[in-house]
């Protein structure tokens, strides 16, 4: 790997742990560079090196700051790395919502897969999504953490569906209204994706943490 490429990768991650950190003290916080779901804990792929939200998430979990994490995946690609890396731990549940004949040709095992036929329209993915939603409201989590890749526009070459402007809108806007008033922490990344993470219990707060982290 070239120098410029490893310091992104290196970069991106601790973005991401950053953000989630920020997320316990004030509910929400974005890292624009984030949402490498590809790389699994052995190797990178699909143009991921590190999987920043898996590093975030072990994160919080290894030193109590959470203990039920989601992980809302809603790329068009499915967040295969998340669910791989997380298949046996119970205390994080994956959920993606993705192109069902997208990349990875063989799909990974999520705890909750939705796959969507070629050239679905908003009106159809916003029903779906709300459904999904609505369900998972019937957990309980402690955080959240949320890839909303953009890929999905219609204007993707390589995105298969056709959602538009105004329907990345909505469903952003379902997503963020649904768990962060539920006080749940938001945390968003971004690089074809855009990522938020949200807390739903804001037990612990920075200064918390910061106690935690000199003790």
């Amino acid at each position: 790997l070239v120098d410029s490429v490893i310091q992104r990768s290196l970069v991106a991650t601790g973005g991401t742990v950053l953000a989630s950190k920020l997320a316990l003290n004030y509910g929400v916080a974005c890292n624009t560079a984030g949402g490498s779901h590809h790389a699994n804990y052995d190797e990178g792929a699909g143009y991921c090196v590190f999987n920043d939200v898996a590093v975030a998430a072990h994160y919080l979990l290894d030193r109590g700051f959470a203990n039920r994490i989601l992980i809302v995946d809603l790329d068009v690609h499915q967040g295969n790395g998340n669910s791989e890396i997380f298949r046996d731990n119970r205390h994080v549940f994956t959920f993606s919502m993705h192109s069902k004949t997208n990349y990875p040709a063989k799909k990974s095992i999520s705890d909750l897969d939705v796959e969507l036929e070629d050239n679905l329209e908003d009106e159809a993915y916003i029903k779906t999504l709300k459904f999904y939603i609505n369900d998972l409201n019937n957990e309980n989590f402690d955080f959240v953490f949320y890839i909303a890749g953009v890929d999905i526009h219609f204007n993707d070459r390589l995105g298969k569906l056709k959602i538009s402007d105004e329907g990345i809108k909505l469903r952003d806007e379902l997503v963020i209204e649904n768990f962060f008033s539920k006080r749940k922490q938001a945390y968003e990344i971004a690089k074809d994706h855009l990522g938020m993470s949200f807390q739903l219990d804001k037990s612990i707060g920075f200064n918390e943490w910061k106690n935690k982290q000199s003790s």
